[in-house]
């Protein structure tokens, strides 16, 4: 995982985000762009933006699923830079 296993993730402010029933719709008023999650990014995703940080997230869901703990560490760090890129999350620092 990159340096920003102690940060906390959160939804950006300027994003919507719509529950159906399991999977879920992001909408980035900044672009007016949509994006959908299935049921297993859903998931990560509503891990990530509750847990206290991306490493404390991790752990849950190393103890969710059965993956391999590297695949998991790359695939969250994917899903992470494409939440970031897209402007649909971002780092802040923990709370004390």
């Amino acid at each position: 995982m990159n340096g920003s296993t102690s940060m906390q993730v959160i939804k950006a402010q300027d994003v919507l985000l719509q529950d159906l029933e399991g999977e879920a719709v992001l909408l980035n008023l900044k672009n007016g762009q949509y994006y959908g999650l299935d049921e297993n990014s859903f998931n990560m995703y509503k891990i990530l933006t509750s847990a206290s940080s991306v490493q404390a997230a991790y752990e849950a869901l190393i103890r969710e699923y059965e993956v391999e703990s590297n695949r998991l560490r790359a695939d969250l760090d994917q899903f992470l830079a494409h939440l970031v890129e897209n402007g649909l999350v971002v780092y802040v620092s923990p709370a004390a």
